[in-house]
């Protein structure tokens, strides 16, 4: 650290512990989202279900499993897709299967890049309950399909969430969770989607974020 001339970190967050732990200041340079997450408009109105949608390595510190009870709690007519694989997987179906939310709860395990756009756009609201997240790139690529998120309060969302664009909970609170996902499925008509996906693009799509270091 003594002989570098510039520190970058990805989130406040991750700048505020550098400086308490070792003393050194960094500037703030994000993340920056993909050029394959677009928004792509399409009309969601005579759609019985809220589909919501989330992303990551499936371990006890993305809290999954207080998510697929957090659908099972809820009464709206939600359907939840978890896309990625990792150690929780079994653990989380059996806890799926145990709920009987088999019809409304998908594991869909790895997915390209391409599939996982895809089920972005077709999807409502992106949730991730993260115990930690030094920034959280899944977050900004559904941003970028125009998904409004519901995101804890664990560091790297801080930089991230609007009011304009989603919500932030307390980390491990379910009853926090249950009541964002219930608030964000009753006003979807409330955020504009479009508006979100621009928003997304003047902050972290990669020509802007260079400027932020040229």
């Amino acid at each position: 650290y003594a002989s570098i001339d510039q520190l970058l970190a990805v989130s406040s967050t991750l700048k505020n512990n550098i400086k308490q732990h070792i003393g050194v200041d960094s500037t703030v340079v994000p993340n920056m989202v993909g050029k394959e997450f677009q928004y792509r408009a399409h009309d969601n109105t005579n759609r019985k279900t809220i589909h919501l949608i989330t992303t990551g390595r499936l371990i006890p510190e993305k809290c999954f499993d207080m998510l697929i009870q957090a659908v099972a709690n809820i009464s709206l007519p939600l359907q939840l897709s978890i896309i990625g694989n990792g150690s929780e997987k079994d653990k989380l179906q059996r806890l799926t299967n145990k709920l009987h939310m088999e019809d409304r709860i998908h594991l869909l395990g790895h997915k390209s890049k391409q599939e996982i756009v895809a089920l972005l756009q077709d999807s409502d609201i992106f949730v991730l309950p993260s115990q930690s997240e030094t920034f959280g790139v899944a977050y900004i690529e559904a941003l970028a399909c125009g998904l409004p998120i519901i995101a804890t309060d664990c560091g790297g969302p801080r930089d991230i969430v609007t009011n304009n664009n989603g919500l932030l909970v307390p980390i491990n609170n379910q009853h926090a969770l249950e009541q964002a996902i219930i608030q964000m499925s009753s006003n979807l008509h409330s955020y504009d989607k479009q508006a979100i996906a621009e928003d997304c693009q003047n902050r972290f799509s990669s020509d802007n974020v260079a400027k932020l270091i040229t």
